[in-house]
């Protein structure tokens, strides 16, 4: 009955963290939106959310491991980090997703955008024909929903690969019994 009942406040911290972890990233998005023209401050932008993600991911596993104290492990640690990741990147994700449908116009911009991006790499030429053809077939057919999934599911491997490295190097050490 016990272990039914820290269960349940073993979630407050993630889901805390995990719905602040969603209003920093759209906010972060929001911002970077507004800025796709210039692309030192969108990639700036980007790098913040990257980076306070990350962060994140580190301050709740030390959270949980504190709160949990000896019976904190790799799983219990890794479990909390991961319901913040499903939380903060499913809505902020869903929130670009939204925006993306709504504002025609911002898919044309972001396309501008990755073409002056691709404009100062190596081999631009063939990166321009990619870029113009798939641009072109999700103006003619949209994106797929499946492709829109697997992009959802590549975030959240790629963060709790991220957030599982975390939790071995929090919870990986356990204090010795020097009883013997």
């Amino acid at each position: 009955m016990k272990s039914e009942g820290r269960s349940f406040t073993g979630l407050k911290i993630p889901i805390i963290t995990g719905t602040l972890v969603a209003i920093v990233k759209t906010g972060l998005s929001v911002i970077q939106f507004d800025h796709l023209d210039n692309y030192r401050t969108s990639s700036l932008i980007f790098i913040i959310s990257l980076s306070f993600g990350i962060l994140m991911l580190l301050a709740v596993g030390i959270l949980q491991k504190k709160k949990l104290g000896a019976d904190a492990n790799v799983k219990s640690i890794f479990r909390s980090i991961f319901i913040t990741i499903l939380i903060g990147i499913s809505i902020s994700f869903a929130y670009e997703q939204i925006r993306l449908v709504s504002d025609p116009a911002l898919s044309d911009r972001i396309y501008n955008t990755k073409v002056a991006h691709a404009k100062t790499m190596l081999h631009a030429t063939e990166r321009l024909a990619e870029l113009k053809t798939e641009y072109e077939q999700s103006k003619k057919i949209g994106i797929p929903v499946s492709d829109i999934l697997t992009q959802l599911l590549s975030y959240i491997v790629w963060y709790s690969i991220l957030g599982f490295i975390f939790a071995l190097i929090i919870g990986g050490t356990k204090p010795k019994n020097n009883y013997a």
